[in-house]
């Protein structure tokens, strides 16, 4: 996460699911409330999002005006 507390991505998934108050008792986070197979579905879900770029490098680089 932002602070690099949690280093997997089935810790920040389990962080929401229970969405814990803060030191201060505060959370706008509200629990996910996720079954064990719903997480693992979510993490799966996730994961399909960090493929590699299937595009050209050409097309990444701003152009020059």
């Amino acid at each position: 996460m932002h602070g690099g507390q949690m280093s997997t991505l089935s810790e920040v998934v389990e962080h929401y699911n229970e969405a814990p108050s803060s030191m201060l008792s505060h959370n706008e986070a509200k629990p996910l409330n996720l079954r064990a197979v719903e997480r693992s579905q979510l993490e799966a879900f996730l994961l399909t999002l960090t493929a590699p770029l299937a595009t050209e490098q050409r097309w990444l680089v701003a152009p020059d005006y």
